[in-house]
């Protein structure tokens, strides 16, 4: 008898400690089951997958002990699915997802999440109906809509490991400064004009792509050609190698070696210029990221001047980017550089700055207009040969541009030109080094292939 007094007695206190937990997480409100999904929605939003699966988890025990309804509990496996897929968790991921369908969540996203985890798992044709049916759902409602095919894209990208781009270019350059804002001093005059043609090649190969990794090796090449002045045109060939690893939650450490081959039509090789360099790149907040980098530049020229205008030498370069995710398809990029020049020839041993910004807003009408400008300051540290040696050289350069990309012509030519306007006031206390100067051109970009 005292032996079942004992057993019913801690049954009671067992019952006594255990009710008031079950009674809590049944009285789990409306609002409170929102919040918990709203928390796992920011999560997600930020790129913390990790905190996505902790939170998710924890809200789906705590909705799924309330009896909350189903589809909430569909939409936090969509959130472990689309978090799983991100880590790289594939097939975890699915069945996340699968799971999501099965509760009767019918949501475009989820289809997309489902396409883009079957593409990473080799399966092709399953990834194609997933997006044929998402493709099905998605509403009318345009800035959802653009935003879906937006991510698609991206999301497309992000599996493409090799990616080839032609942009042809035909403009009017009316004051010819070559390859880089120094050219007068080798050709003593550049108040010169001419309309020219060119064409922009980027090849990129991905050895390494991923959510959380990159590897690339790249080729660049930018050739001009000036009909009414030849002998300034050129090609520009540049050869990168760029990684980024994360270092730590929102920080990415990045590295970047170039190698740049510039050739004059008529003098041949031009310039050398090898390139290295380490950036960091952070998110502070959920709509900004910051850039801050550095870069060292050991430059060779291959032309005839004086020793005093010999431009062999070394550049180092420092700066900051930030942009800002201002909402409503618009952003904000500023940025701030320094850079310091010490070269062969005193004419160009110098440091200085430079301060610029530009603003992405939202399509209208088929129209993107991306507006830019920059203003800087250049301190020569010795008294310049072109003035005989009695003041040193001060640059004040200011760079403004509007492009203007055409996307409603895309469905009716194939491709989405791009008008482009500069405006360069390079102001200087000494005359060779003193000119506007305007070059509107257009730009016709193609994809040529991409895998």
């Amino acid at each position: 008898m005292r032996i079942k007094f004992v057993v019913v007695t801690a049954a009671l206190l067992l019952c006594a400690a255990w009710v008031p937990c079950w009674a809590q997480s049944e009285t789990v409100s409306d609002s409170d089951q929102l919040s918990m999904i709203e928390s796992v929605r920011t999560a997600y939003a930020d790129r913390r997958d990790k905190d996505v699966l902790l939170l998710a988890d924890r809200a789906l025990l705590e909705v799924t002990k309330a009896g909350g309804l189903g589809i909430r509990i569909a939409e936090l496996h969509f959130w472990r699915g689309a978090a799983l897929r991100r880590l790289g968790r594939h097939e975890e991921a699915l069945v996340a997802l699968d799971q999501a369908k099965a509760l009767g969540l019918k949501e475009p996203e989820l289809y997309l999440e489902r396409s883009l985890t079957h593409a990473s798992l080799g399966h092709s044709q399953e990834a194609d109906q997933e997006r044929q049916e998402g493709e099905r759902l998605v509403p009318e409602d345009l800035e959802r809509r653009e935003r879906l095919n937006y991510r698609w894209q991206q999301e497309a990208k992000e599996r493409t490991r090799f990616q080839f781009l032609f942009s042809g270019q035909f403009g009017y350059d009316s004051n010819i400064i070559g390859l880089d804002r120094d050219t007068p001093l080798q050709q003593g005059d550049v108040d010169f004009d001419s309309y020219f043609v060119g064409a922009f090649l980027d090849a990129r190969y991905f050895l390494v792509r991923n959510q959380n990794q990159i590897l690339r090796l790249n080729y660049q090449a930018l050739t001009r050609e000036y009909p009414e002045n030849r002998d300034v045109s050129y090609v520009d060939n540049v050869v990168s190698l760029l990684g980024r690893q994360p270092v730590i939650e929102y920080v990415d450490v990045e590295a970047r070696a170039s190698l740049e081959e510039a050739f004059l039509r008529d003098d041949g090789h031009f310039r050398t210029q090898r390139t290295i360099g380490p950036a960091l790149l952070m998110q502070p907040l959920h709509d900004l990221q910051v850039r801050i980098w550095a870069d060292w530049t050991e430059a060779s020229y291959y032309v005839d001047v004086p020793a005093e205008q010999d431009r062999d030498g070394t550049i180092g370069r420092g700066g900051v980017t930030f942009s800002l995710d201002l909402g409503r398809n618009w952003s904000l990029s500023t940025y701030g550089t320094y850079n310091k020049y010490k070269a062969d020839g005193p004419d160009y041993d110098s440091h200085g700055w430079e301060v610029g910004l530009s603003l992405t807003p939202a399509q209208v009408a088929g129209f993107l207009v991306v507006p830019s400008v920059s203003y800087g300051q250049q301190d020569y540290e010795n008294p310049n040969s072109l003035a005989n040696f009695t003041k040193k050289r001060e640059d004040r350069p200011l760079t403004a541009s509007v492009a203007v990309t055409m996307n409603l012509l895309e469905k009716v030519i194939g491709v989405a030109p791009t008008l482009t306007v500069s405006y360069v006031r390079h102001r200087s206390n000494i005359d060779a080094f003193d000119y506007t100067r305007w070059a509107p051109y257009i730009e016709l970009g193609v994809n040529v292939l991409s895998f």
